[in-house]
């Protein structure tokens, strides 16, 4: 288990550098997945050449853009999760092991979920279970605390947060679905009102004078 043999300690660049190199992997074959879906819909479009010359174009100055960005925010971003999710073991009585166990667990769990974005369609999908099982062990090791309240922790962490945004989901779906005419109980909302509607009584036509 590469958790079990982790150091807590030992300074920040490693778990830093991996964290930020799987970020820019992330990326890159991001890039490269939506270039070769732009090009088919380009090919299915019949466009012309310089269309696919303006798609690589534009592909190779995000890619340049998205790794400079990278590189600047990611280590920003690592100290700020870092710092949420040790409050959150502080508060769960399960951060023995210090800031520093925290930010190297969280460096290494996002950096291995991260290249799960390879794999496409499935992968980010598999990351969100894969990440938080991967957490729930990361701190645990890290810490030498018990399992249990490291999995309340987490559990609780990530249960608020589909709390806070499954009502915005579940109404973006039920619109989406209104609007597709799937029949759900906002259809009636979004329907475009239609001459056979019975629910708009027809005007009586006047004849011109």
């Amino acid at each position: 288990n590469a958790f079990m043999q982790m150091r807590r300690s030992g300074g920040l660049m490693n778990s830093m550098a991996f964290w930020v190199i799987a970020l820019i992997i992330g990326q890159v074959v991001s890039i490269v997945y939506f270039t070769i879906f732009g090009a088919i819909a380009l090919a299915i479009g019949n466009a012309p050449g310089e269309a696919y010359a303006g798609l690589a174009i534009y592909m190779a100055i995000q890619l340049v853009v998205s790794v400079i960005v990278m590189i600047v925010l990611a280590p920003v971003g690592a100290f700020i999760g870092a710092g949420f999710w040790h409050v959150v073991l502080l508060v769960f009585g399960c951060a023995q092991g210090g800031f520093e166990a925290t930010f190297r667990a969280i460096c290494f769990v996002g950096g291995a979920v991260i290249l799960l974005n390879i794999i496409p369609i499935v992968g980010p999908l598999i990351g969100l279970f894969y990440g938080i099982a991967l957490t729930i062990q990361a701190f645990t090791h890290a810490h030498e605390v018990s399992g249990g309240r490291v999995t309340a922790a987490v559990l609780t962490v990530y249960g608020l947060i589909c709390c806070c945004f499954s009502p915005f989901i579940i109404f973006m779906l039920m619109v989406s679905l209104a609007q597709l005419g799937a029949g759900g109980p906002f259809s009636a909302i979004y329907r475009e009102p239609s001459l056979h509607d019975d629910r708009i009584p027809l005007q009586p036509v006047q004849s011109a004078p």
